[in-house]
């Protein structure tokens, strides 16, 4: 996956504390809805800042229980005290995008008071968006296009910076593109069904997983956990498997660390980056 561009200077030595991950929506009038997770890895009340690279609108900030939390906007800095280990941010505003003629540019600057260890970030875009450039991700397209960005790292002196151009097709050239792409569809069939009957391998390649001993013994969650590093080709990151699955950071913390155990994933370390692979005990199961 592609990284959120950061301008980052050298820096010797930096203690990273809080995640980030950032889940919204971008509406056909240009608002956004964002919701920010905030994860920090020792509890304790303190003075936490998010800041944005524009005015947030509408806020609300409350704990993991949903109450409400007082906080303080100044600039683009909202700021509250964190009453455990956990907060979250829900924005709403018009101010991270703006439209020349036809072309939309989505532009969202994020840091806070206290560096990320890590940060990512989901974002869906209008029915009918045809993307022009991007320092993300790209997943869908039309009425359900997403964008995802990822960063390690990002010191308080430092933003993720995650960026878009679009535009948006009325309805009816929507409709004509569908009708285009169900054409094309109805013709790649034959192409597709040829191409997988020379090529067997690749449906016994999955079921290989599946009806594998010890894959089979494993509860749903460590089975989703399994699948995701297969389909990576054996190898993964525990951020990648925690965007696409949604596990609790916790929780899959606890899970990878006992699927390790048990010989069927051996972690590394890459950069920031805890690295997974398939292990020997899955391989020969």
């Amino acid at each position: 996956m592609n990284k959120v561009l950061l301008s980052v200077l050298s820096v010797a030595c930096l203690c990273f504390s809080a995640s980030v991950n950032l889940t919204g929506t971008i509406h056909p009038a240009g608002t956004s809805d964002f919701e920010f997770l905030i994860q920090f890895p020792e509890s304790g009340e303190r003075q936490f800042c998010l800041n944005l690279s524009a005015p947030p609108g509408e806020v609300q900030v409350t704990d993991r229980s949903g109450l409400p939390l007082d906080y303080t906007v100044k600039d683009s800095a909202v700021c509250t005290t964190v009453p455990y280990d956990f907060l979250r941010y829900r924005v709403y505003s018009d101010s991270f995008t703006s439209k020349n003629a036809s072309l939309w540019t989505f532009d969202l600057g994020t840091s806070a008071s206290e560096n990320i260890s890590q940060f990512s970030s989901v974002v869906v875009f209008p029915p009918g968006t045809v993307l022009k450039s991007t320092n993300g991700a790209v997943s869908g397209e039309g009425s359900s296009l997403s964008i995802a960005w990822e960063a390690e790292g990002i010191d308080t002196s430092h933003k993720a910076h995650i960026r878009a151009g679009y535009e948006v097709v009325p309805a009816g050239d929507s409709n004509i593109a569908a009708i285009i792409l169900a054409v094309l569809v109805i013709f790649a069939i034959p192409v597709i069904h040829y191409m997988v009957s020379r090529h067997p391998h690749k449906q016994e390649e999955v079921s290989t997983l599946e009806s594998n001993k010890i894959f089979r013994s494993l509860d749903e969650v460590d089975k989703e956990i399994m699948r995701e590093v297969y389909n990576r080709k054996g190898k993964t990151t525990q951020a990648r498997i925690y965007l696409e699955t949604h596990i609790p950071k916790a929780t899959l913390s606890r899970r990878l660390a006992s699927l390790e155990n048990r010989g069927l994933l051996v972690k590394s370390k890459k950069g920031n980056r805890n690295l997974l692979t398939l292990g020997d005990a899955l391989k020969t199961g």
